[in-house]
């Protein structure tokens, strides 16, 4: 993982328009929207993906989901980790996040945000987590229907339909080092993160 002052990431929504271009696009204009995400950690790219029938994730939390949406969600942006999963047929694309604070004098990390896109959809989510006798539940974000689900004690996950297939937002704490719980507070933290997504 490299660090950098600043990371602009130019993403291209409708038109086609390139950040390089000495002409600037009209500020009003409705044909062409261009997303500046600011990110002071920059790390790795993802890893190829295999072919298969699936399309391949392309939307990449990494370099799209900038500091600003992590700090407001309550964690440290300089912490941006690579946390990818690809597989035959299936792959989750995505970066984890630390939350510090101060414990007894020392600054610990005390739980985690982990933002992942995928190309299994929420219904497949879905089916996976209830064969394995989890409790899943409906939630809806800004209009995107998506689910919600506890893995364990003190981690919780939201799935949601993203640019991909679906996005999985993962927040954990751990009770013994902070009073502060994640999935109290997930819903908060995925409607932050679904603030940030592309529209």
């Amino acid at each position: 993982m490299t660090r950098s002052g600043k990371y602009i990431v130019c993403g291209l929504v409708l038109l086609v328009s390139a950040c390089g271009s000495d002409e600037p696009p009209a500020p009003d204009s409705d044909s062409t929207r261009i997303r500046s995400i600011e990110v002071s950690v920059t790390v790795s790219p993802a890893p190829s993906q295999p072919s298969s029938n699936r399309a391949p994730v392309k939307f990449d939390p990494c370099f799209e989901i900038s500091d600003q949406a992590i700090s407001q969600a309550g964690y440290n942006p300089e912490t941006r980790e690579r946390i990818d999963q690809v597989h035959e047929g299936w792959a989750f694309i995505g970066c984890t996040f630390e939350r510090i604070e101060s414990v007894r004098g020392q600054r610990l990390n005390v739980g985690g945000l982990t933002i992942t896109s995928t190309n299994t959809s929420v219904d497949e989510i879905r089916k996976k987590n209830e064969g394995e006798q989890r409790t899943v539940q409906d939630t809806e974000v800004d209009g995107r229907r998506g689910i919600t689900y506890r893995v364990g004690g003190e981690t919780c996950v939201t799935a949601l339909p993203g640019p991909d297939a679906a996005l999985s937002i993962m927040v954990d704490s751990t009770a013994a080092l902070t009073e502060w719980s994640a999935c109290e507070h997930m819903q908060q933290t995925a409607e932050i993160i679904e603030a940030a997504l592309p529209k």
